[in-house]
């Protein structure tokens, strides 16, 4: 299988892997509740990471199969992005779809908890908490733009992806072949 193919399979198995605890949520029909657990942020990082094992596995397979047991740091590097960059985009696109389907009161309903956080913080001023709570509310008109909802759905995943590629390339470099 050549490099392409690889990172094009590798990473939308990360990319379907990471969003189907979205789906699988919400056909349990109980998908609020669990998205605004203490734990959902947890479980989907959790998701990312065990979703970004297709970049040792691309990298691996890269460095064994196609390049006779030997990779660059910036070969290896490459590769990982490459999957990281297919994954992030079933990601952001998998919200697109989830967000207005099954889960459209997320952002008033985050608001409010924000707001409900920076009131009950007796330690800011009325001044600070006042310039917080304006500051969410910019955020939740911002967030029903598609383009900067997107935006942000991308730094959720982006860098999580970037320093697995970056551990994964570090991990599986080798500058010489093995010895048979």
């Amino acid at each position: 299988m050549n490099r392409t193919k690889r990172t094009l399979v590798l990473g939308s198995i990360a990319g379907l892997f990471m969003i189907s605890w979205w789906f699988i949520g919400a056909l349990g029909g109980n998908h609020e509740e669990a998205m605004s657990s203490p734990y959902a942020m947890l479980f989907g990082y959790l998701f990312m990471l065990i979703g970004f094992v297709t970049v040792f596995i691309g990298i691996k397979q890269q460095r064994d199969k196609v390049q006779e047991g030997v990779i660059s740091f910036t070969s290896a590097f490459g590769t990982g992005m490459l999957i990281v960059l297919v994954a992030s985009t079933i990601y952001v696109l998998g919200w697109e779809i989830f967000y207005p389907n099954f889960f459209g009161d997320f952002t008033a309903d985050y608001m409010a908890s924000q707001i409900a956080s920076i009131e009950a913080n007796t330690s800011l001023s009325a001044e600070e908490q006042a310039e917080q709570i304006a500051a969410m509310q910019e955020w939740g008109e911002d967030y029903q733009k598609p383009l900067i909802r997107m935006g942000y759905t991308l730094m959720e995943i982006l860098p999580v992806g970037l320093l697995v590629s970056l551990i994964a390339a570090a991990i599986l470099k080798r500058k010489t072949a093995p010895e048979a």
